[in-house]
This record gives C-alpha cells, structure tokens and sequence, in this order.
C-alpha cells in the first residue's frame, strides 16, 4: 500500500503533466487564432516543441510502437493542418525544415550536409556509370550528361540525383517531384 506522500507525489506529477499539456493545448489555439487574423506563425520554444513531440510520440506509440516515414509524413501533416501557425513558410510541406532540424538537434548531423557529402564522395563513379550504359537508359543519361555542362557541385548533384531512378529502372519523373518556392 502506497504511503500518503507517495499518493501525493502521484497526484502532484498528474496534475503537473495535465498544466503542461493544457499550456500547450492555450499556447497553440492561441497561435491559430493569430494566424487566422494575419497569417502568423508561432515561435515555438524548445520547451513547447519537447511537450508538442512527447504527446505526439505518446499517441503515435497507442497505434504503433515504430512508424515509418510515410507514417511521420502523415502525423507531421495532421499536426500542421490542425494547428497551422507550426506551419512552417517556404518549405513544400509545412514541416519539411523541422524535421532536418529537429535531427540534426537530437543526432548531433546535419542530414543535409551529411547527405551532400556521401554523393559528392560517389559522384564521380555514377558519372562513369552512366557513360557505359547503353540502350534506351544510356540514351536518357546521354540527355543528362549532355546538360551537365560544368563541374560545379550542385550540376554534378543534379545529374546524379536524376540518373539514379533512371538506372534503377525507375520513371524519373515519378521517382521525384520539383518544387520551386517563390
């Protein structure tokens, strides 16, 4: 049988876990209610992004212990259309930057640095790829190769990331989309 203070202690951690989320609860009706009435968008504090992902992990985790990424997308874009002062502008998504972000916070890597220094790193060899292949794909790589007129980083990124759905026997065009934010 637990000791009265130990009750205590019970009560006082459920009722200050109920404060917190009910802050956040106040905290984000109150950013909706100033981006309907001039397009605002919350600043949210480390502090209120934490409580937002440890509710959003505590209800993930009701339905399953181990989402996958269309899964994250889905839970991310459920959040932004309920709440959409955490929109985020300029990102295709609402989301897309927090999420670079809030792994980069946690992991300590900067995924998009990460990401470009593997390709650089493996650049050179999918370019002498693409040059043998032959048939219908060495005709598509041609094409690519053809419009990669310089060896800037960003050109040679490019054509590797358009060249790789291409090998794989993939549709490019279906394998990513193009955004361009104004």
């Amino acid at each position: 049988m637990a000791t009265r203070s130990e009750a205590q202690n019970r009560e006082m951690a459920t009722n200050s876990r109920t404060l917190m989320m009910l802050d956040v609860e106040y905290r984000l009706r109150q950013g909706n209610l100033a981006h309907l009435k001039d397009g605002a968008l919350l600043k949210v504090t480390k502090e209120l992004k934490h409580e937002i992902l440890e509710r959003l992990a505590e209800k993930t985790y009701t339905f399953r212990a181990y989402p996958d990424d269309a899964e994250y997308d889905e839970i991310a874009a459920a959040l932004v259309k309920k709440h959409p002062c955490l929109s985020e502008r300029g990102s295709r998504n609402g989301w897309e930057n927090q999420v670079y972000m809030e792994f980069t916070r946690i992991v300590g890597i900067d995924l998009r640095q990460y990401f470009y220094e593997g390709l650089d790193q493996h650049n050179s060899r999918l370019i002498e790829v693409f040059r043998t292949k032959r048939g219908l794909t060495g005709q598509i790589l041609s094409k690519f190769l053809q419009q990669a007129k310089t060896s800037e980083p960003t050109v040679l990124r490019t054509l590797a990331l358009r060249g790789l759905p291409v090998i794989l026997g993939d549709n490019p065009e279906d394998f990513f989309k193009t955004d361009f934010v104004s």
